[in-house]
């Protein structure tokens, strides 16, 4: 598909497809690097206006490519501790983020649960991040799944993570390694362990 294509496709869709198409999009901007020949880009008013929110939207999930490394995350746990995800101890770290009250996260969490519970700490460690604003819902929600994993919070909204990490909806998973870049994201509790189990054996082979 063309980059022209694409608006075309856009201009018959509502804005959610512009959120579908967004990584195909980045692809086409930065890895082709014409994201300078775009922004001078002269068409039609319509080609115009979604010109721009293709080039807005590109510029604030250019941090959140593949192969990037995250902005820290310094957020609360349930004894109101700060926890740095750079301070990961593991080779493989999820950052899971989360509501109690989504129905897609009451049913993904507990088979995230039962994933975890299949790697040492040393391969894996889940920071779950939750986006609700009412502490006690979070922290009965954690105890009645038992979540035993480093679970963070900030409903006083101190931190800007749901703009840094474009959390728009929920569950959202991103998958980084020690260095803490994403080597996945966007995928579904079900296709993360045959994604784990990829790159562990890839690991071992070098």
């Amino acid at each position: 598909m063309t980059l022209r294509q694409l608006i075309d496709e856009m201009h018959n869709q509502n804005d959610k497809v512009v959120c579908l198409y967004h990584d195909t999009v980045l692809r086409y901007l930065y890895h082709r690097k014409r994201i300078n020949y775009l922004g001078n880009f002269q068409q039609t008013r319509f080609y115009s206006l979604q010109m721009e929110k293709i080039i807005d939207r590109a510029n604030k999930l250019k941090p959140l490519l593949i192969g990037n490394k995250i902005k820290n995350l310094i957020l609360k746990n349930e004894e109101g501790k700060y926890i740095s995800v750079y301070d990961s101890p593991s080779k493989y770290t999820i950052l899971w983020f989360w509501d109690p009250d989504c129905g897609h996260c009451k049913k993904s969490t507990p088979k995230l649960v039962e994933l975890y519970k299949k790697y040492d700490r040393t391969t894996l460690e889940v920071f779950a991040i939750g986006i609700m604003k009412e502490h006690e819902l979070w922290v009965e929600f954690i105890k009645e799944k038992k979540l035993d994993w480093i679970n963070l919070e900030d409903v006083n909204y101190q931190s800007n993570f749901r703009s840094d990490y474009d959390i728009r909806t929920t569950p959202v998973l991103i998958l980084l390694n020690d260095n803490m870049e994403i080597i996945a994201k966007n995928i579904t509790v079900e296709t993360l362990e045959e994604v784990l189990d990829q790159i562990i054996e890839q690991e071992k082979k070098k």
